[in-house]
């Protein structure tokens, strides 16, 4: 398929997911990480507004940036625009980063993304792997993510981050899940299904010479699964429903106010 015809499912994902914590869902052995790359170039590109706030839980800035070159992206005219949280050791002295520790230094790490988020409204949080995290404590992993996920819901941004299907116990699987509103569920035959909103979204994919590409599917209402909203003002309510039903065959949607849920 042509690059233009590439251009645009990735620009109608990209504005679909403006407003949505998404979560790829791929089995281990597949190319899933290309999307994170693939979906942060086009948002930029597609969004001359939007930031990047890339926390480096798997993979080191300097691979990072390694990466979207092996992948044909060419960021150097972004980077003004990009801001790093490496845990690959401190002393290091890259502009737009900071340097921790270690991937569980979550008060430095959460300090400094809300203050990024309060200077840049509106940019997307990429957590790389959420595989990583899981092998520590779920209950602080838990309270970790809900603080950003408050930081960036009041500054008008959105989050995206990659999990191995199959790689967890099911319960911790289902915890991380419940943290998103969007799973995009990336299969080993070369198919991506989504629910946004009420629509499904489903694409074709092929990997060609290292890159990505995409192809339109079936776009229909799905009607197998029951979907729920929920609406309340305290953040945590919606989060306590959703997380209680993670493994009940029902999707959810999230509004925080009246207005909103009409939205």
């Amino acid at each position: 398929m042509s690059a233009e015809e590439t251009d645009e499912i990735m620009s109608t994902l990209c504005k679909e997911l403006t407003t949505k914590n998404a979560l790829l869902l791929a089995p281990v052995n597949v190319f899933s990480e290309r999307m994170i790359y693939f979906y942060t170039y086009s948002a930029m590109k597609c969004d001359p507004s939007r930031n990047i706030v890339w926390l480096c839980l798997k993979t080191s800035r300097k691979h990072v940036l390694e990466r979207f070159e092996e992948y044909g992206l060419e960021v150097g005219d972004l980077m003004e625009r990009m801001w790093f949280i490496d845990t690959e050791g401190p002393g290091k002295n890259d502009p737009k980063t900071l340097y921790c520790n270690s991937v569980t230094d979550y008060i430095r790490i959460g300090s400094h993304a809300s203050k990024i988020f309060g200077q840049n409204p509106g940019s997307i949080l990429v957590l790389d792997d959420l595989t990583v995290l899981s092998k520590d404590n779920l209950q602080i992993v838990e309270n970790f993510i809900k603080f950003l996920e408050r930081t960036v819901r009041d500054n008008q941004g959105s989050i995206i981050s990659m999990l191995g299907k199959g790689a967890l116990p099911g319960d911790t699987e289902g915890l991380m899940r419940s943290f998103f509103d969007v799973i995009v569920d990336i299969t080993e035959q070369g198919k991506i299904h989504t629910d946004i909103g009420m629509n499904s979204l489903d694409l074709q994919y092929s990997i060609v010479d290292g890159k990505i590409d995409l192809s339109y599917g079936l776009q229909k209402m799905k009607k197998d699964r029951l979907k729920i909203l929920v609406v309340d003002d305290e953040p945590d309510i919606p989060e306590l429903i959703r997380l209680s039903l993670a493994t009940e065959p029902y999707d959810f949607i999230i509004a925080y106010s009246g207005e909103e849920a009409v939205k």
